[in-house]
């Protein structure tokens, strides 16, 4: 991220196919705040071998729910964001290293200090087991960082002084 060339971002997990109708809509769309390109996620087989946007559907989750906050839906997978807003909210917190938090804590962020938006579209990903995710307990420390994201939420300084703070990097 520190070496980008261009003014745009678009961050995708390496088991997510983006819609590129879908990215060009974003990058149209996009100014200071962040955009999740799609409204609905499609899982199809990981053995699947013929155009992924004709799989049929393993697992169909339509982004149904809508929390108080205004934000519609998942936050994993693929985003759109311009490189200012990327270091504005303070990157990916580092201190998530396993499975889980790192999108919502991000999603929090970008919410609470550059807005969040959503394009219409599908997001695809191959279905696969996640070990990470499946077969071990949550941790405590990684529990006790996403409620901070969670408290922080639409309330400025308390997320600035979470995105800022210096023990969320990594040393290099």
């Amino acid at each position: 991220m520190r070496q980008a060339t261009s003014s745009h971002l678009i961050v995708t997990d390496a088991d997510v196919l983006p819609d590129m109708s879908c990215i060009i809509d974003a990058l149209d769309e996009i100014d200071e705040h962040v955009i999740w390109p799609y409204t609905r996620h499609k899982y199809i087989a990981n053995d699947w071998d013929g155009d992924p946007f004709q799989a049929p559907a393993v697992q169909v989750s339509g982004l149904s729910h809508q929390p108080p906050d205004g934000f519609i839906g998942w936050t994993g997978g693929i985003y759109v964001a311009a490189v200012q807003s990327y270091w504005r909210v303070g990157g990916f917190d580092e201190r998530f290293t396993r499975w889980g938090g790192e999108d919502s804590s991000f999603r929090s962020a970008c919410n609470t200090l550059v807005g969040v938006g959503r394009t219409e579209g599908t997001c695809i990903s191959f279905d696969h087991i996640n070990p990470g995710r499946d077969a071990t307990a949550p941790d405590p420390a990684i529990s006790a960082l996403q409620q901070q994201y969670r408290d922080a939420d639409l309330h400025p300084l308390a997320m600035l002084q979470l995105t800022r703070s210096p023990e969320r990097f990594l040393p290099q």
